[in-house]
């Protein structure tokens, strides 16, 4: 089992993809039905499909998580308000 597949939720890779656009509607429907028909994981159809890579995936959920945002640079401090 990799990384990618013990932090993901159900559905969560999914919505991460088509909100950041690295999957069309299609694309996310062919991926389900390879899920079904496999008994794949979301994020092991898509790869398996060639429609993502497990980079993909990663960063796909961590711009929807924010965690990209929450990067801070070098020296930047953190609100109060924040913490």
């Amino acid at each position: 089992m990799t990384e990618l597949e013990t932090t993901a939720r159900p559905g969560e890779t999914m919505d991460s993809l088509l909100q950041t656009g690295l999957l069309t509607d299609e694309q996310a429907r062919l991926v389900s039905e390879h899920q079904t028909k496999t008994g794949l994981d979301f994020d092991s159809a898509a790869v398996a499909l060639g429609l993502a890579t497990e980079e993909d995936l990663l960063l796909a959920r961590q711009q929807v998580q924010g965690s990209l945002a929450l990067q801070l640079a070098p020296g930047q401090a953190v609100s109060d308000e924040i913490v």
